[in-house]
């Protein structure tokens, strides 16, 4: 499946002004980013190019070390969505010696840049080197953030996703199980928490691809189900919020259910 970021709508003409900016000179990235997601979400891939080709420049004009390396780690999630892996990450890597220069290494930041630069490098066709970035990442983020901050979640999850792939299997189920853990007392969490029953469902199907013991292969089919059933489950939550962010859940999670047999369940999440 994929990492856990949420996207929305709006134009670049007024993404342009200092509304962008606080006092200071200081970047506000939560309505850079929602003006970002806002374009991405109309269909405006050349807008957000070029509202992140502005915030960056006003970042060096202003001398906002932290929002230039903030905007660079945005430039890397809008190239992997576009599958554009060049540029990915070369605004990951650029990021990265920009921690360096900037002495900002160590930061909950830096933790994030690795988190993004990786993910992008899982994308296309490097695990190696992503699994060295989340490793560097855990290590900074479990030492900056409380045990139940849902950044961490996020982590476990896209690094379980890259473990799979290495075929680092245990590795991968015990990253699930934090990141459901953490996600369990997150308000609302329900949503995160079935995209992981769902990652972890398809971790346990590739692991019993290799093994030729008929018992396993029970085993594994009867756990893919319950995870399925669990993610079914937490995706009707009563009072979990039908907005934006569901509906991306929904969109994310109806072909996994599907590919598991299960059609009307992903019907009904397509509809949603």
């Amino acid at each position: 499946m994929a990492d856990f970021r949420k996207e929305d709508a709006e134009s670049p003409a007024c993404a342009c002004g200092n509304s962008g900016s606080v006092p200071g000179g200081r970047i506000n990235l939560v309505r850079v980013r929602d003006r970002l997601d806002a374009l991405e979400a109309s269909g405006d891939s050349a807008g957000a190019l070029r509202l992140l080709d502005y915030w960056l420049a006003e970042a060096r004009a202003n001398r906002d070390q932290l929002g230039e390396i903030l905007i660079e780690n945005e430039y890397v999630g809008f190239h992997r969505k576009a599958g554009e892996g060049g540029p990915a990450l070369s605004h990951g890597e650029r990021a990265l010696r920009l921690l360096s220069e900037y002495g900002l290494e160590g930061t909950v930041a830096a933790g994030t840049t690795r988190i993004n630069l990786a993910t992008a490098c899982t994308a296309f066709g490097k695990p190696e080197t992503a699994w060295a970035l989340f490793r560097e990442a855990r290590e900074i983020y479990e030492k900056n953030l409380p045990r139940d901050d849902s950044r961490l979640g996020g982590l476990y999850n896209n690094m379980a996703l890259c473990a799979a792939s290495l075929g680092l299997f245990p590795e991968g189920k015990a990253l699930y199980a934090d990141a459901l853990r953490i996600m369990e007392g997150i308000p609302h969490g329900e949503g995160e928490m079935a995209i992981t029953c769902l990652n972890l469902a398809d971790l346990i199907s590739a692991e019993s691809e290799g093994t030729e013991s008929e018992e396993d292969l029970v085993r594994a089919a009867e756990e893919t189900e319950r995870l399925v059933d669990r993610a079914w489950q937490l995706l009707n939550t009563p009072d979990l919020p039908r907005n934006a962010w569901y509906r991306f859940i929904c969109e994310k999670c109806a072909p996994v259910i599907a590919h598991y047999g299960r059609l009307e369940e992903a019907k009904a999440l397509s509809e949603r």
